[in-house]
């Protein structure tokens, strides 16, 4: 019996109506959470969904939001699905865990106010659709071919060192928040702790990611749009550095951390990510 043409058909690494519909529904939520917590960092914490102190904590999160702007919007104008996979796992880790830390510290969201009822169901709903949309996807995602210039083993180790590191980091701040108070930069309570861990996420799931894959061709634009979230982020530091009154070896850490971190987001994006022409295989 010949196979179906569902089941038959070569992956081709298009773009599914429903990775298309993600890429278009959610940045608008995206930027409105952008410009309540970055641009109007100094009214967050009376309009957010919950009382998010300091400042900056604010614009940091704001800055991962903006990161995500750029991350789905590029997406638009790309036919080839490998060419900002990257980005989806990254995506729902985030939401996933902030769904979580939603169910942990419910009781300090405020559900009178707008924010706190659109961040709920928000982050209810985006990390099925963000995994169905990544799942579904990755079927028609041919994989590495012959043809396709991979990075190199060094860039590969460097990138699960610096990965690793960051979800170390991350898995602690996540479960016991409370022992980093009095070492981190900036004031930090349990919630905003495991609202910041899952934006430590981000760099190693996409290191994993570019580990896994290898592509030279699937890196730029996650890159991109990670190098756009530490851009605000180093805005938000210069902005609200009175807020940085940890340890001044820990607000050193910080500025290097996030400037190192651009410098190489860059350097991936533009030396080793490969511009070959964005065509369906």
């Amino acid at each position: 019996m010949p196979a179906s043409p569902q089941t038959d058909r070569v992956p081709d690494d298009r773009v599914l109506p429903l990775t298309r519909l993600v890429a278009i529904v959610v940045p608008p939520f995206l930027l409105v959470a952008f410009g309540v917590l970055y641009v109007g960092h100094e009214l967050a914490a009376g309009l957010f969904a919950w009382a998010i102190k300091p400042q900056l904590t604010a614009m940091l999160l704001g800055s991962a939001y903006i990161g995500g702007v750029v991350f789905f919007l590029s997406s638009l104008a790309l036919r080839s699905f490998h060419r900002f996979a990257l980005g989806f796992p990254a995506v729902a880790t985030f939401a996933s865990l902030l769904l979580v830390t939603t169910a942990l510290e419910f009781s300090q969201f405020l559900l009178d106010r707008p924010a706190g009822l659109v961040w709920t169901v928000i982050y209810i709903v985006a990390p099925p659709l963000v995994i169905a949309a990544y799942v579904l996807n990755r079927r028609v995602d041919p994989g590495a071919g012959p043809d396709d210039a991979l990075v190199p083993r060094p860039v590969v180790q460097a990138l699960l060192a610096g990965g690793g590191a960051a979800m170390v980091l991350a898995v602690a701040l996540y479960l016991v928040p409370t022992a980093f108070v009095d070492v981190w930069p900036w004031k930090l309570t349990e919630l905003s702790g495991r609202v910041l861990a899952p934006m430590l996420c981000l760099p190693g799931v996409v290191a994993l990611g570019i580990a896994l894959d290898r592509r030279r061709s699937a890196i730029r634009q996650p890159m991109v749009a990670q190098a756009a979230a530490l851009v605000a982020m180093l805005g938000a530091f210069a902005i609200r550095s009175a807020d940085m009154t940890g340890p001044t070896v820990s607000v050193v850490i910080a500025w290097v951390l996030i400037a190192g971190s651009l410098v190489g987001s860059l350097a991936l994006a533009f030396l080793v990510g490969e511009p070959a022409p964005d065509r369906q295989r």
